[in-house]
């Protein structure tokens, strides 16, 4: 549910609520002789955002808000009691035309996850516009994706009906220990946008930098029993180019093309390979779409 609010100058004043219900019926066989058992899980979100846009010059347009989210979960076998989380934002993004040809944007969200991690993302870029149809830009930002509540406090354990059957004994499969940090992502680029209408052509360039820091994986601490901990970092770079084709008044071509590279040590100890070799080098993909003259 979305209520919008428009003022005066272009401001505008919005707040939105959205709620999910999930229901995972799941029912594992057994072996001839022995009970079937569930894997069920039931999860529920709530979310309020608030969002506020303003001008506050002819130069300058802020945007700020504030939300706030409830999960619920109830996994018997994946937990070991139900599940309520409560996370909470607050963010702000300035967009600050100082110059005719000079664009500032600065922007900070702040979270909470709810398990006692609390963070500022911060995003800064600078756009310089070569003619009116051709820009500079290049910005950084900082990034956190907190563990979830799966990766926190989970439990995964299911009856031991095969190995010791009719004793009751739990076979526990995964059970997080905890005091995880998050996942931290800072990211540098630095690109060109240029629109030909002429020639009905428009390109989009940017190259990049990211570095990956304690990153999220399981591992197995020597009991026979996973656990999930920040086990390695990794480094990401790559260049990506979108070209658009524009030719009479219903065709358009778009091309992607990306070359990007993976650098890091680790080696998940189920797959033997490196992390560094789960992304391809490059990739290319290819849209066309046709537009009829009854404008479908």
């Amino acid at each position: 549910l979305t209520w919008l609010h428009s003022m005066d100058g272009g401001d505008e004043l919005k707040l939105q609520y959205y709620h999910i219900y999930q229901d995972v019926l799941n029912e594992v066989p057994a072996p001839v002789g022995f009970p079937a058992y569930t894997d069920n899980a039931t999860n529920t979100r709530d979310n309020w955002e608030l969002q506020h846009t303003l001008h506050t010059s002819p130069e300058n347009r802020l945007v700020w808000g504030a939300s706030t989210r409830h999960d619920w979960t109830r996994a018997e076998h994946q937990f070991l009691e139900e599940q309520n989380l409560n996370q909470y934002t607050l963010f702000a993004h300035d967009e600050w035309r100082f110059l005719p040809k000079w664009l500032l944007n600065v922007g900070a969200m702040q979270e909470d996850n709810g398990m006692g991690e609390k963070n500022i993302s911060p995003r800064v870029a600078l756009i310089h516009k070569l003619t009116e149809k051709q820009s500079l830009r290049v910005g950084i930002s900082k990034a956190y994706r907190n563990p979830s509540v799966y990766e926190e406090r989970g439990n995964f354990h299911f009856p031991e009906i095969i190995i010791n059957p009719g004793t009751g004994a739990v076979l526990t499969l995964l059970d997080a220990s905890g005091s995880l940090s998050p996942e931290s992502l800072l990211s540098r680029e630095a690109g060109y946008l240029g629109e030909f209408p002429e020639y009905g052509l428009s390109v989009d360039v940017r190259i990049y930098h990211d570095q990956l820091r304690d990153i999220m994986f399981t591992y197995d601490p020597g009991a026979g029993i996973l656990d999930i901990g920040n086990l390695f970092d990794a480094e990401h770079k790559g260049f990506e180019l979108t070209t658009k084709h524009h030719w009479g008044d219903s065709n358009q071509l778009t091309f992607n093309y990306a070359w990007q590279f993976l650098s890091s040590p680790f080696i998940p100890s189920a797959t033997g390979s490196r992390y560094s070799e789960t992304m391809p080098r490059n990739m290319f993909s290819a849209l066309y779409s046709n537009t009829n003259n009854n404008g479908l």
